[in-house]
């Protein structure tokens, strides 16, 4: 399964090389078009959902995911040794509908 039709690849604000060594960011892979490994190896997948078009007074809620990973790979992995992988954001449908299915 392609699952480029489906998702756009994570690009951190900032370059990865730029988060510290020991936060999450160097322990996470992340999808994109040379992505070469199987995606059925993994135990956690992140992915975010960019939609804000029916958000009343909350417009920019379209946001948040990369707001929230912005954060999250600063953070330290800790004691745990799960494979995870970043999927990217779900691209958005033509209507809000679209999206939701």
């Amino acid at each position: 399964m392609d699952l480029n039709q489906y998702f756009e690849a994570y690009e951190p604000s900032i370059s990865r090389d730029s988060y510290c060594n020991e936060g999450l960011s160097s322990y996470v892979d992340f999808y994109d078009d040379h992505f070469d490994k199987d995606v059925t190896d993994y135990d956690l997948y992140i992915l975010g959902v960019p939609e804000g078009r029916l958000a009343i007074k909350n417009e920019t809620c379209f946001s948040a995911p990369d707001e929230i990973r912005n954060s999250f790979y600063e953070l330290y992995q800790g004691d745990w040794s799960l494979k995870v992988l970043d999927l990217g954001n779900l691209k958005l449908g033509h209507k809000v509908d679209d999206t939701y299915v």
